[in-house]
């Protein structure tokens, strides 16, 4: 059973969405002074980590730096991905302004500036997809499919929890 969670952030604009390609390897992040800008995805193709596809980059083409985050396949897997979202200072749209992805091995990032209203989408499941919405310049919001782990599958609840004005979504395993 794949689930989708809520993208975090400004839900308006052109909506974009990475569904599947099995695991996750690499994610390629772009920002400048007001946030994030892009992000991409390096795919496992095949269980071949010698393989990697890339998906389309999601959100600007413009950024003064970029961040290469590799994870250890098959070992390394995603868990958590937080961020903040707020108003940029060029036109004053909410944008993502910073993501930290973190890992059954570690945490990466933040990248970009942390500033606004903060989320964290937290899962005891397996990310194996994104989606959300970008703009010309910047992304605007991202949320993930997750593939619910063989050994919370039978117990896991999504839990969803109301912080103001966005969505945290997490699966807890029963007791």
């Amino acid at each position: 059973m794949d689930i989708k969670v809520n993208a975090q952030g400004s839900c308006v604009s052109k909506p974009w969405d990475e569904y599947g390609k099995n695991r996750i390897c690499r994610i390629f992040i772009t920002t400048d002074s007001n946030g994030i800008n892009s992000i991409q995805f390096g795919y496992v193709e095949d269980g071949n980590d010698k393989s990697i596809v890339l998906s389309n980059r999601f959100g600007g083409e413009c950024y003064e730096k970029i961040f290469t985050v590799t994870l250890n396949y098959p070992v390394e897997y995603i868990t958590i991905v937080r961020g903040t979202y707020g108003p940029s200072d060029d036109d004053h749209d909410y944008i993502v302004s910073s993501l930290t992805v973190c890992t059954n091995l570690g945490t990466y990032g933040p990248f970009g500036r942390i500033a606004g209203e903060s989320f964290i989408i937290e899962m005891g499941a397996d990310f194996f997809g994104f989606h959300g919405y970008r703009n010309r310049k910047y992304l605007r919001a991202i949320g993930v499919y997750i593939k619910p782990l063989a050994s919370v599958m039978d117990r896991a609840v999504l839990r969803t929890t109301t912080t103001h004005d966005h969505l945290v979504q997490s699966a807890v395993k029963e007791e």
